[in-house]
């Protein structure tokens, strides 16, 4: 074959593809070997994406990810968060199919502020300095299960008594269709560390639909 003219051995080189196309060997190259593909399948974000972790707050805000969680939040994971704050504030997502996985303490002010979700989404090893504005305004919120506070400390609250910001202010303000609380979570709340009350100012002002709260101071 090398006797005969043009018959030098192909000039072939390694070939990683990243993302759809056509590819064209460029002058001087007659193929590829090998070729390595790292394209998402149907063009889904890489399991990168899928991973929260650190600081989360403002991550949804004004619900800038809503269409990332309605079409992939089965996938997302979370690890290590160390702050909510305002993580889904005005976010129009009805459900929030992944868990929230929290370590050391952490702010929650604002976390769900006026979002159509209804039904929380399990928050793991949750220690909040501030829970004010938690679900303020979540209109379609009907109940909090018994134990969703069950492995949550209490014991860093912010011991902080301005009219909004303070504590556990406007916590479940206009929540108009919450019907039920965790008969425990109150108690367990206000026997925290530094055994000081913890400050509700407006903090069930609306809640209209609310059929009984159970152990507040």
């Amino acid at each position: 074959i090398t006797a005969i003219s043009g018959g030098a051995d192909p000039v072939i080189e390694a070939l990683s593809v990243t993302s759809n196309g056509t590819y064209t060997a460029p002058d001087g190259v007659d193929g590829y070997s090998p070729v390595t593909v790292n394209v998402p399948q149907d063009g889904s974000p890489p399991d990168s994406a899928f991973m929260l972790s650190g600081d989360c707050s403002y991550w949804d805000y004004y619900g800038k990810w809503d269409w990332f969680i309605n079409q992939y939040g089965n996938r997302i994971t979370t690890s290590n968060i160390t702050n909510t704050k305002y993580m889904f504030y005005i976010s129009y997502v009805e459900n929030i199919p992944f868990e929230i996985n929290c370590v050391s303490t952490i702010d929650m002010f604002d976390m769900f502020y006026d979002c159509d979700i209804k039904e929380l989404p399990k928050i793991n090893n949750a220690q909040p300095t501030k829970l004010a504005g938690f679900v303020n305004n979540c209109s379609f919120l009907k109940i909090i299960p018994s134990d969703y506070f069950n492995n949550w400390d209490f014991s860093y609250m912010s011991n902080d008594t301005s009219t909004y910001s303070g504590d556990a202010s406007y916590m479940f303000y206009q929540c108009i269709r919450l019907r039920s609380l965790p008969t425990d979570w109150l108690g367990n709340m206000n026997k925290r560390a530094h055994k000081s009350y913890v400050y509700f100012s407006n903090g069930f002002s609306s809640c209209e639909s609310l059929d009984e709260l159970i152990n507040l101071p």
